[in-house]
């Protein structure tokens, strides 16, 4: 399984957020094994960007997640990039993996 994870780092400073991608490779075959160490993953990170440090501006992490037993396609990303829009809208700060309800997104 390949995993392609789209991440949207939000911080008040910047005028402008930072994206990037993650591809892992060689993921666990079992796509529910891997969501769930995704989902463990993404939650410990926002947790440790909740707390409040001194002079530090406030970040959020939001991001859409797709897996793949095929490897890397440009359908992967926009699946990830989907998925990510989906929790942008829905108020940022969260993780969404993609499902085929997003198909609107993209055809949109």
């Amino acid at each position: 399984t390949l995993g392609l994870i789209y991440f949207f780092l939000y911080s008040i400073v910047t005028t402008s957020p930072v994206e990037f991608v993650i591809v892992l490779t060689n993921c666990d075959a079992n796509q529910e094994v891997t969501k769930k160490l995704i989902s463990t993953k993404l939650n410990q990170i926002k947790e440790t960007l909740a707390e409040k440090i001194e002079n530090i501006p406030n970040v959020t992490l939001s991001c859409g997640v797709e897996l793949s037993a095929t490897g890397y396609s440009d359908r992967l990303y926009e699946h990830a990039d989907a998925a990510l829009y989906e929790v942008k809208r829905a108020g940022r700060n969260d993780f969404r993996f993609y499902s085929d309800d997003l198909d609107s997104i993209l055809e949109g």
